[in-house]
């Protein structure tokens, strides 16, 4: 049911819903700011949820790495993969992502790898990446 609903709602806002899929809603362009750079993406970045904290570098070298730590279990789910930054369209690819943020409804989500399409913003030195921009979830870029 929750699937259906969610369906409707990208679709009718003129996205196609496949989650952490490789479908760009408009949802996702919800953060407000300028396109950054592929020289400002790079670094680290992390996003708290109520069951643990993902960290997210990308590296110079065009690779990932992803990593969630729950709290009341301490496992700690790690993962590694490429992305790409197309600066003419503002999109940010992670190819091999897991979906974490749907870890505790869906627990079969961490095996899964996404090609993870995302449009970061910029606002100043804040840059973030959303990641479920309904539920107001974006990776930010820690201060270097």
């Amino acid at each position: 049911m929750r699937l259906l609903i969610s369906m409707v709602i990208a679709v009718t806002l003129g996205g196609l819903p496949i989650g952490c899929g490789n479908a760009v809603t408009r949802l996702d362009t919800a953060l407000r700011g300028a396109v950054p750079s592929r020289e400002e993406l790079v670094g680290e970045y992390e996003v708290a949820y109520s069951f643990g904290v993902e960290t997210l570098i990308l590296n110079e070298d065009g690779t990932f790495e992803q990593q969630l730590e729950e709290e009341k279990n301490g496992v700690v789910i790690k993962n590694e993969g490429r992305w790409t930054f197309k600066a003419e369209t503002g999109e940010l690819v992670l190819h091999g992502a897991l979906c974490l943020y749907e870890l505790e409804s869906d627990p079969a989500s961490a095996k899964t790898a996404w090609e993870f399409v995302r449009e970061p913003r910029r606002s100043g030195k804040d840059v973030r990446i959303p990641i479920f921009s309904d539920a107001g979830l974006a990776y930010r870029k820690k201060p270097e």
